[in-house]
């Protein structure tokens, strides 16, 4: 019990409410999650696509995939997402699961960063616990579980330590959380700058802390230019961009990352503008505000570092980013939810800081229980709603059927596959979504008539249908 105190350091009660929580949120994440790859609901993008780039490394080559590229393009290319590299290792052990574990794992150990996090704002043993159950099933953690693997989700989970750290003034260990984020994606130094100078606001009268924030955000810029400007363009090469590829989505703003951020400094009424012009960036806003922004007006620089975030997602003329349901909202978790909860445990009264905290939980869950119930992209219901039968049932084909005509292909075989398949069939040198923007031969070609788009013509010369069953069909090269 004494090692029990040692992790948990609040009351009997809320030890054990933590490992509740916990255990719950594994529960839950594994029922979405790996039940999703389990009835072929992961997909080529992401799964499929980084869970090969895991296996090329894990082989000690780098990865050139051609799954959904038409040339041969490095995975960093696309995002600077180093810890496919980390954990390339845990390929051999999880197998097409590895990704999904990990991602698992991570926003457990961000749950409990939660928990400490607010331990250290408050003599209340519930908020903290309400806490880490609210940023368990925030809205934009619970539809990252539902759609395959996204580096987002590590960031997400890495934050509260973050933020823990600078509290206890571990600053070594901070400056170590900050690589662990910087790693994750191109764009998460642009997240850091904002939080490093967020931060700054509760460390004014720390001179050392805020020489250390100052430390922080050098090499949060540092970090994002050399990445985003030289790096990711460098890789690329054979695009011919000299920039880097994601300011395609804002090409409304600009061409390059200077031009972009130019006309969005030169027309700020413009850009507020952006932020609420259609019915989907409106409901976002709304959810995100019962999730607890409302609350964490208290806390206004947590506020400010959503900067980022908030003009990344409604800038782009993507109208899948605006919306409820897309793996880009995790990352709005640990600052909602720190800043909210943050702001309620500085009400003397103990009765109405748990009170208000349970109210904000409540509203938490319910606005999550919405956003399942109609997640308006591609995201379908189905994929994140666990407590729905339709959640454990694939009506488009028979999962059965599907293993055993994966299990006819040879390891070593050329592929081309639908996108469900291509996460299954990923560990080997060649494979392409089907269908893809070029034609390329291999050896098989595994597909479901899903969309009507889906022309299986293009195959009938040259290869020969092994098995047809259950709107499926496996096609192998004729010799």
């Amino acid at each position: 019990m004494r090692s029990l105190h040692k992790i948990f350091p609040k009351g009997k009660e809320s030890k054990v409410a933590m490992l509740g929580v916990l255990l719950v949120s594994l529960v839950v994440f594994a029922l979405i999650s790996w039940v999703n790859h389990r009835l072929f609901r992961t997909y080529c993008l992401d799964l499929g696509y980084y869970s090969q780039c895991l296996w090329d490394y894990a082989h000690g080559r780098m990865n050139q995939s051609m799954i959904i590229e038409t040339y041969p393009k490095p995975c960093l290319a696309s995002h600077f997402d180093l810890y496919l590299l980390l954990f390339s290792p845990l390929v051999f052990i999880f197998g097409t699961y590895t990704l999904l574990i990990v991602q698992i794992a991570f926003i457990l150990i961000g749950i409990y960063g939660m928990y400490k996090l607010l331990c250290e704002y408050t003599d209340n043993q519930w908020i903290p616990v309400f806490a880490a159950l609210s940023y368990s099933f925030f809205f934009g953690v619970i539809h990252a579980m539902a759609f395959d693997y996204h580096s987002d989700v590590l960031i997400a989970a890495a934050l509260p330590w973050f933020f823990y750290f600078i509290k206890r003034k571990r600053y070594w260990l901070g400056g170590i959380s900050l690589l662990f984020i910087l790693i994750g994606k191109e764009n998460a130094g642009l997240l850091m700058i904002f939080v490093s100078i967020g931060l700054m606001w509760d460390a004014r009268k720390d001179k050392k802390e805020l020489l250390v924030l100052l430390c922080y955000l050098f090499v949060s810029v540092l970090y994002t230019y050399i990445v985003i400007m030289k790096v990711m363009p460098n890789l690329d090469s054979q695009s011919g961009n000299s920039v880097y590829g994601g300011v395609i989505r804002y090409t409304d703003w600009g061409y390059s990352v200077w031009e972009i951020l130019r006309n969005v400094l030169t027309h700020p009424w413009l850009a507020i503008k952006a932020m609420f012009n259609h019915p989907n960036k409106v409901e976002f806003f709304i959810c995100l505000l019962l999730s607890g922004a409302l609350v964490a007006i208290g806390k206004p620089n947590y506020l400010f570092m959503m900067i980022p975030l908030i003009a990344q997602k409604m800038l782009t003329f993507d109208e899948s980013l605006w919306g409820i349901s897309n793996q880009y909202n995790v990352i709005f978790a640990p600052l909602v939810i720190a800043a909210s909860y943050m702001a309620v445990s500085k009400f003397s009264k103990t009765c109405a800081a748990t009170v208000l905290s349970f109210m904000m939980l409540l509203m938490v869950l319910g606005t999550s229980f919405y956003t399942m119930q109609d997640p308006k992209t591609w995201i379908r219901r189905e994929n994140v709603a666990f407590y729905d039968k339709s959640h454990y049932i694939q009506p488009l084909f028979s999962v059965t059927e599907a293993k055993k005509m994966m299990e006819l292909i040879p390891e070593d075989a050329s592929v081309c596959a639908s996108s469900c398949f291509c996460p299954h069939l990923c560990f080997r040198d060649t494979i392409y979504i089907f269908p893809h923007d070029q034609m390329f031969e291999t050896e098989f070609v595994l597909v479901t008539q899903e969309f009507p788009s889906q022309d299986l013509s293009v195959f009938r010369e040259g290869y020969d249908t092994v098995t047809a069953a259950h709107n499926l069909t496996l096609l192998r090269k004729r010799r």
